[in-house]
């Protein structure tokens, strides 16, 4: 009978809830990030630098950064969803970015990297008019606009479900 008294008067370890180790990782981990971002800050000159490494850099390593540059927590997010929700159908989809990849980065990294310009808006108002490059920026907004909200959700339920907070306390 000591036994199970004894095991009962132990707290429970609260399922979600953050422990002192997972803490130091997380502290760890951005500790290591600010060291890297100042390490490598020493060697930016200029936007040119950060985005495309002073052409610095093969055209494949510049495409790869491109590409892995594009993902947030919005995709792990909801394509975990879809995967729980609809099973095959979501890997499915993510598999379908790897061809387009390839196509894009054969058919035009070389290309936009003899061109020497850092985005696709640089690429309009050089080949067309300022005009363009602005009617081409200004129409993205309102898609930037839902894009982040959905990052913003995103993050949200990641950050609520591992923290164990409302989502639109993880959103602030």
């Amino acid at each position: 009978m000591a036994m199970p008294a004894m095991l009962s008067a132990q707290a429970p370890a609260t399922k979600g809830a953050l422990q002192f180790a997972d803490y130091l990782i997380l502290v760890g981990y951005f500790v290591l990030m600010l060291g890297i971002g100042l390490y490598f800050y020493r060697f930016m000159r200029g936007i040119k630098d950060y985005f495309s490494g002073g052409n610095n850099i093969p055209w494949w390593i510049s495409g790869v950064s491109f590409y892995m540059s594009s993902f947030s927590v919005f995709a792990f997010v909801s394509y975990s969803a879809l995967a729980f929700k609809y099973g095959w159908v979501s890997v499915t989809l993510l598999w379908v970015t790897v061809p387009a990849t390839v196509f894009s980065v054969l058919l035009f990294a070389k290309k936009w990297r003899r061109a020497r310009i850092d985005s696709p808006v640089e690429y309009l108002e050089t080949r067309y008019s300022h005009a363009l490059r602005q009617i081409f920026a200004w129409q993205g907004v309102p898609v930037k606009m839902v894009d982040d909200a959905l990052k913003l959700v995103a993050i949200a339920a990641f950050i609520s479900v591992s923290l164990g907070l409302d989502k639109q306390q993880s959103m602030f």
